[in-house]
């Protein structure tokens, strides 16, 4: 709609929604009493010749008044423009960031929120028109804010309960940094004081009481990417760390030691925070999101349990690389650096299996594993549970008996797996032994093609279509 045939952005064809649209916002600005000499002591009069405003809508029309950001009244434009214009914004947004080559940096949701801001602002509503010149410049400007906003270091700050650091100790998992609490609070404290009393206030004190009642906080600093786009990534990787974490965690019996997000019987909503940064000193922007995060032993040192997956401590064991690699992962993703095919499987398969590590109900439990196997496993080779019941037992034993065994449990998996997702109960059928055998195996896969995944052989462009070549050459399943 608004992109050229070569597929980049044009003014010229966005130059004709503008000016459509101006008279439309011109006319919600006179709703809200706005003018070139708007006097912010008059409340906004109503128009007697209109419906009268619910309480609701005089509360904004009222709030709008007031709002002003350097002198210019900015107009709440999402809830009063039609359905059409706000789809239209959508998607001149999508082709903006298409357009300019910005996928990988920004997101549709940050563009819309700054198209309806600009668009919003007495600096556009008061013109008589808009010619191409003022199209090109607003464009223009657009994409500095884009810029401006990627180019600023995001640190996102989420508090973690479940384990816990001594004084001065810091543990990095994967570019996510843990401290404790106390630490966190001491190294910011004059960051804090100079934003006390500001617009930040409320925000302050929240991330103060957040930080009292956890028991470590993680930093994740996200760089060449948009507000929006930086907290989702931060999630999206606080989702694979806490796996990580807690299968290298003191198990009881079945059950996984928690950290992080877990099912109903766990949860507590914690506050998350993002800081924007210009430099380490230099906070411009704080804003805050609700997250989950689980009760679990605050007696583990989170330090010494991740030591000992490090080469060179006196109880490492051959066999723990696969953690390193899994870290390698989840940093190059941070840093935007490009995954392989066949990491991101990985990257893929570790979230499918932390969701299974918190799930209660057996019908989805079925599910994600069968996922997890599916993300490392799916080459389209053939019928879907052949092939991956095959690859699994391939990958996971070390003898013919072994494998059958694999075999034989990857299957029935995938019998119960197409009863639950056709809408069947697998809850009587399926017995405690079992689900054991399979969290087994999915665990064994993923630490095994975590592996494999930073293996030299397998780190190019086809390096997992080789990968699956190689098995299938080396260790057909009729083989001992």
């Amino acid at each position: 709609m608004f992109t050229t045939k070569k597929g980049k952005f044009s003014c010229e064809l966005s130059l004709e929604f503008l000016r459509d649209l101006l008279p439309s916002i011109k006319e919600i600005a006179k709703s809200f009493g706005a003018s070139d000499e708007a006097d912010i002591n008059t409340p906004p009069e109503e128009d007697t010749n209109k419906q009268s405003l619910s309480s609701e809508e005089k509360e904004t029309k009222w709030k709008t008044h007031y709002l002003r950001s350097e002198d210019i009244l900015v107009l709440p434009l999402d809830s009063f423009l039609n359905g059409k214009a706000r789809d239209i914004l959508t998607r001149m947004s999508e082709d903006f960031i298409r357009g300019n080559k910005l996928e990988e940096n920004t997101s549709a949701t940050f563009v819309y929120q700054e198209l309806i801001r600009m668009l919003g602002s007495k600096e556009f509503y008061t013109r008589e028109d808009v010619d191409l010149k003022e199209a090109i410049s607003f464009f223009d400007t657009l994409k500095e804010t884009i810029h401006t906003d990627i180019s600023s270091t995001k640190l996102i700050i989420i508090p973690v309960l479940g384990a816990s650091l001594s004084r001065g100790q810091q543990c990095a998992v994967g570019s996510v940094e843990f401290i404790n609490k106390l630490d966190f609070l001491e190294q910011h404290q004059v960051l804090f004081e100079a934003i006390r009393g500001s617009e930040y206030s409320k925000l302050l004190d929240d991330l103060e009481d957040m930080c009292q009642k956890s028991d470590l906080i993680a930093q994740i600093k996200i760089k060449n990417r948009d507000s929006s786009i930086a907290r989702n990534a931060a999630e999206e990787a606080m989702k694979r760390i806490y796996t990580l974490i807690r299968l290298i965690l003191p198990r009881i019996g079945y059950e996984y030691q928690f950290l992080g997000t877990l099912g109903e019987q766990y949860l507590d909503t914690r506050y998350s925070f993002l800081m924007k940064l210009n430099d380490l000193e230099n906070v411009t922007c704080i804003t805050t999101s609700r997250t989950m995060n689980s009760f679990s032993d605050n007696e583990i040192n989170l330090l010494d349990s991740v030591s000992r997956y490090r080469p060179g401590h006196s109880d490492y064991e051959e066999g723990r690389e696969w953690f390193n690699r899994c870290e390698f992962i989840v940093s190059r993703y941070i840093n935007s650096d490009k995954l392989t095919d066949f990491q991101k499987r990985v990257w893929t398969a570790i979230y499918w299996f932390g969701e299974a590590m918190s799930e209660r109900e057996v019908n989805s439990l079925i599910i994600k594993y069968a996922t997890c196997l599916e993300a490392l496993f799916n080459s389209r080779e053939g019928g879907i549970s052949e092939q991956i019941s095959e690859f699994t037992a391939f990958i996971c034993g070390n003898s013919k008996d072994e494998r059958v065994y694999i075999y034989d449990n990857v299957k029935n998996l995938y019998k119960l797996r197409s009863t639950a997702v056709h809408g069947g109960s697998t809850g009587t059928s399926v017995d405690s032994r079992f689900l054991w055998n399979i969290q087994k195996i999915c665990e064994t896969a993923m630490v095994h093609m975590s592996y494999y995944s930073c293996d030299e052989g397998w780190l190019g462009e086809k390096g997992y279509q080789n990968f699956i070549r190689y098995i299938l050459r080396e260790y057909r399943f009729s083989s001992s």
